[in-house]
This record gives C-alpha cells, sequence and structure tokens, in this order.
C-alpha cells in the first residue's frame, strides 16, 4: 500500500530532476513504460518514490511505498520545505496544526 506526499511549498519538476538531489544517493529511474513528463520516477537504489506533476510543471504530489523515507528527507532538506502525508490535515490545505508546522520546523512528517 502506498502513501501520497506532498511538499508545502512549489517545487519546480525540472528542479526536482536536475542532478542536486544525487549527493544523497538518488537518481531519477526510468520507466518507458510508465515514466512521462507528469509522472516521474526517483530511486536510492532501494525505494522508489512516484513523482506527479501538474500542468504548471510543478511537484504535486508524491506516491512512497516503502517504510525509509529517505528520498523524502532529502527532498525537503533540500528545498528546504515540509512534506506531508495524505493522513495530515495540511496535505488536504486544512490549516488546522500547530504552529510549530507553519514556521517550517517539521521538515518531514511522515
Amino acid at each position: 500500500m502506498s502513501t501520497d506526499f506532498r511538499p508545502l511549498k512549489q517545487i519546480a519538476m525540472s528542479d526536482l530532476f536536475d542532478g542536486r538531489l544525487e549527493r544523497f544517493g538518488i537518481r531519477e529511474v526510468w520507466d518507458s513504460e510508465r515514466s512521462r513528463q507528469i509522472a516521474r520516477c526517483l530511486t536510492d537504489g532501494r525505494n522508489v518514490l512516484w513523482v506527479g506533476g501538474n500542468v504548471g510543471g510543478h511537484v504535486s504530489n508524491l506516491s512512497h511505498s516503502g517504510q525509509d523515507n529517505h528520498i523524502l528527507g532529502a527532498i525537503a532538506e533540500t528545498f528546504d520545505c515540509a512534506v506531508v502525508s495524505e493522513h495530515e490535515p495540511q496535505y488536504w490545505r486544512i490549516d488546522s496544526m500547530s504552529n510549530e508546522t507553519s514556521t517550517g520546523s517539521n521538515r518531514t512528517m511522515a
């Protein structure tokens, strides 16, 4: 079973796939059957993260089926943003969480 996540700030798909995550051992996996401009895949060699994009060229969702959130953590650190799961109100843009989240002190919530 997979869980969907999203960053709490806009990240351009081109920025996410420009190689800056390689310092964490994360790279793109190309699947000619599934990969396309609005759905691409990242891996750390053990886990995969499917990245969905919108028509504006920004990340719209991240789909992760593993237990390790190394890739999500690397995205949060690299782009200085929180990444929240579909189980959290912020994912649905419901603003009912504590001030801790709104100040950005929680980088990855998985």
